[in-house]
């Protein structure tokens, strides 16, 4: 495992207080692991991370970060379990003489701050691996993972982007907003195809996978990111909006967006009045 036993769970959840044998939370441990390798590292990162090394650990950077996701996501796991316990008396609550059962609403508020935590743990560790996964970088071949191809579906591979392009939502975390990256690719697409076509926008989202993009597609990018989170919202209006802005940026540089220039998007169809016939429309 990449995360070891209690000890290490203690050194980055101080709230984790237990004196049971380090086995009990293996499996929840294990499927902690398993939940951010299917998410975000992906399986050869996850076989890296669980070599074993001596001396100076040349993943150091990469393997905290994602320790910090296995430890907070294995705490929101077995945090029911270890609450209640089932005995010959039925479900039943452990206590001592030295600890009594948390309220129900201190309880709430941790699993609230627990879930804020994996967010910006799980946000930290995909910045990172975009940060030093570029080509002839430590972990370029990340970037042909599975998991990467996901989160870059809509531009918006962490909630921070989300958020800064227009979606506050306090209920919203990361594993809805991992769940939701696909329903808001479809949506944004969708979207904005009639107005710049799905062709130039497949060619934008391989340059952006690949840090090709110009300052102007950037621009353009910016305005589907914008359309993604209002899609995300159910605000179409305004998801409708960004897709004409990312159009007029297009419309302004033609020679740069050669697949938009010779499409039929790039002459919008007017009203239709019956080739100028006169149409009874009383």
């Amino acid at each position: 495992m990449i995360l070891n036993g209690i000890e290490e769970i203690q050194k980055l959840l101080p709230s984790v207080n237990l004196r049971l044998d380090s086995t009990r939370l293996d499996d929840f441990m294990n499927r902690a692991q398993q939940w951010v390798s299917d998410e975000i590292i992906g399986s050869d990162l996850e076989d890296l991370l669980e070599i074993e090394v001596s001396g100076s650990d040349p993943h150091e950077a990469l393997r905290l970060r994602v320790k910090r996701v296995i430890a907070t996501k294995a705490y929101l796991l077995f945090a029911d379990e270890m609450n209640l316990q089932l005995s010959e008396a039925g479900m039943v609550v452990q206590q001592n003489q030295d600890m009594v059962a948390a309220s129900s609403q201190r309880r709430d508020n941790l699993m609230q701050s627990l879930k804020s935590r994996l967010d910006e743990d799980c946000d930290a560790l995909v910045g990172y691996l975009l940060k030093n996964s570029r080509p002839d970088q430590t972990y370029s071949e990340w970037r042909t993972s599975e998991q990467f191809d996901y989160l870059t579906l809509a531009f918006l591979p962490t909630m921070k982007l989300l958020k800064q392009s227009g979606t506050q939502n306090a209920n919203l975390h990361w594993s809805d907003f991992h769940d939701g990256i696909s329903n808001m690719a479809n949506d944004m697409m969708l979207t904005s195809a009639s107005y710049t076509t799905t062709a130039q926008i497949v060619v934008l989202r391989d340059k952006y996978r690949t840090n090709a993009l110009r300052e102007v597609e950037r621009e353009v990018v910016n305005q589907l990111q914008r359309c993604a989170a209002a899609c995300m919202n159910g605000n179409k209006a305004w998801a409708v909006q960004c897709a004409i802005n990312a159009r007029a940026l297009m419309l302004l540089n033609l020679d740069v967006f050669t697949i938009f220039a010779n499409s039929d998007c790039v002459t919008l169809p007017g009203p239709d009045f019956n080739a100028g016939h006169i149409v009874d429309t009383l």
